[in-house]
């Protein structure tokens, strides 16, 4: 099995990136149960969602 280790990502942010954090999240979430799986993807999903929200309220904000 892999040594799980932090990816080494290019300052330009590559597609090759990419594929790095996939491998990297794969092994990392293989070794989770489900529960600390959806957990982690609950939390990055409604930081995403709070994110959107603060945009669309600046917006609004500047329409008006």
């Amino acid at each position: 099995m892999k040594t799980l280790t932090g990816s080494e990502l290019s300052p330009n942010f590559t597609m090759e990136d990419i594929w790095k954090l996939r491998e990297y999240n794969s092994i990392r979430r293989s070794q989770m149960t489900y529960d600390e799986v959806k957990l982690e993807l609950d939390k990055s999903s409604h930081r995403v969602m709070d994110d959107i929200n603060k945009i669309k309220a600046a917006k609004t904000a500047d329409i008006h």
